[in-house]
Formats: structure tokens, sequence, C-alpha cells
């Protein structure tokens, strides 16, 4: 069994205050865990309009599964959302 941990940090522009970035948030999380069964939180940049971090984990028998998900939900994001992912840290272990 192998376990995916992954944080990706997204930078919204035009966001003018935390509860909208909040409700930006939100809409995120619950989309990613609605089409990808995943586990996802807010990991960092609380205080932050402008940036979002956020954190994904999941379990599969497949290394290579877990990779092409990470990379998939960071396209759905930037599909989805509009909004750029500044990084992203893939763990597989």
């Amino acid at each position: 069994m192998h376990c995916l941990k992954c944080e990706i940090i997204l930078r919204c522009t035009g966001v003018n205050s935390l509860k909208e970035k909040r409700s930006i948030l939100k809409k995120i999380i619950f989309r990613i865990k609605e089409n990808y069964n995943v586990a996802i939180i807010e990991s960092d940049c609380n205080d932050s309009r402008e940036f979002i971090t956020i954190g994904v984990s999941a379990l599969s028998d497949s290394k290579d599964f877990l990779y092409d998900l990470s990379k998939k939900i960071e396209e759905y994001i930037e599909d989805t959302f509009q909004i750029p992912v500044v990084s992203e840290d893939v763990e597989i272990f």
C-alpha cells in the first residue's frame, strides 16, 4: 500500500478579503473531494489573501496511479477554477 502526500500552492489574484478567499477554497475542496475521493485540507497561508495552500492525501496499491492523481488534481484546479498553481510538492511512500 502506498500513500500520496501532496502540497499544492495556488495564487489567487483579485481576492479582496479573507472571506472571499475562504469561499473559493471551500469550492475547491468540495469539488476535489467529490471528483477524486481524496482527503484534502487547507494546510498553510491561512492569513494570506493572495495564496492558498492545500494538502491532499490518498492511498493506493500503485505509485503510478497516485502520481497521475496528483497531476490530474493540479490540472483540474487550473482548468476549472482558473487559478494558477505556483508549486506542487508530491511525496509517495
